[in-house]
């Protein structure tokens, strides 16, 4: 499959689109839309809203302090359904390994998720380096991948 992004023409049909009352009329609408679907949401979880909140905050923070021993417990799961997992020691050791991957197999496009982690460790620099072209499956990542540009990490 040849697969060729044009991103030249990139600034200037975002401009245009921007400056395109249809489009901020439609922006809007989507907007309030999904304000009120969330507002709607909370509202049937309830008073417990907050404890639910502060309840995944707690699980996400001792998932990251615990992080060593669900990443082992992970990986075991993951070889005892007969798959593999690689570890690296940094982002230069991931890259070495996925290229080395893609290469080996013949990949020539590549279809991305987890993006800011992809983003972290410059995956497409390292696989447009073999020759490989990595295409973003989130829409606004993607969008920022055609203006040539890296997502905001803060």
């Amino acid at each position: 499959m040849d697969h060729e992004i044009q991103t030249d023409r990139f600034p200037e049909n975002s401009r245009r689109a921007l400056a395109n009352p249809q489009l901020q009329k439609a922006l809007t609408i989507a907007t309030a839309k999904f304000t009120a679907a969330r507002s709607a949401a909370v509202s049937d979880v309830g008073e417990e809203w907050q404890d639910l909140r502060n309840r995944a905050r707690q699980i996400k923070e001792h998932a990251i302090a615990n992080l060593d021993r669900y990443l082992e417990q992970f990986s075991g799961n993951v070889e005892r359904l007969g798959g593999h997992v690689l570890w690296a020691r940094d982002a230069a050791e991931a890259n070495d390994i996925i290229r080395k991957l893609a290469v080996s197999n013949g990949v020539k496009l590549a279809v991305k998720s987890k993006s800011m982690m992809t983003e972290e460790i410059e995956l497409n620099h390292a696989l447009a380096a073999a020759g490989v072209e990595a295409i973003e499956t989130d829409l606004g990542e993607y969008i920022v991948q055609l203006a040539g540009e890296r997502p905001l990490t803060s």
